[in-house]
């Protein structure tokens, strides 16, 4: 092997461990952007299946006129049903 080949692969592994760490440095930004993203992407979710905010309220019964989901958003605490009026 010549000197001149010795050189390049010691060259080319050089690229080899910059290109190892700048695609570690980049998946931990992408990771850290995730991972914000889903936690207020879930608040986000757990407003939307709120019973309020489907127009509805926790009752232990529905008078008729309303439909009853039971164990529905926030209602679940109290094992109530989300009483939600029919349109």
């Amino acid at each position: 092997m010549s000197i001149k080949n010795k050189r390049a692969m010691e060259g080319g592994m050089w690229w080899i461990i910059i290109g190892a760490i700048v695609a570690i440095i980049v998946a931990g930004v992408i990771l850290y952007i995730v991972k914000g993203g889903l936690s207020a992407g879930k608040e986000n979710i757990d407003v939307l299946a709120s019973c309020k905010s489907r127009g509805g309220e926790c009752k232990l019964s529905c008078p008729s006129g309303q439909d009853g989901f039971y164990k529905y958003g926030d209602c679940a605490k109290n094992n109530e049903y989300c009483c939600i009026p029919k349109t």
